[in-house]
């Protein structure tokens, strides 16, 4: 959305652990903290999280046709 920014694999997870944090604590959303889920964590983190987004609505079908451009 920002292509102009420098965008890091680094920079990206960082982002991400922020937004989790903030979900969890804030909103209470379960599951989305590595001490929230049970070993071994896999993908989990990840899934839970995007489940939420998309539950939630927060993340839609046109955020997604982003991700193809």
């Amino acid at each position: 959305m920002r292509p102009e920014e420098r965008w890091t694999t680094s920079r990206a997870a960082h982002l991400v652990a922020n937004v989790r944090t903030r979900l969890s604590k804030k909103d209470g959303v379960p599951g989305l903290l590595e001490e929230e889920v049970p070993p071994p964590v896999g993908n989990t983190l990840n899934h839970n999280l995007i489940t939420d987004l998309l539950v939630t609505t927060t993340l839609v079908r046109s955020h997604l046709r982003l991700l193809e451009e």
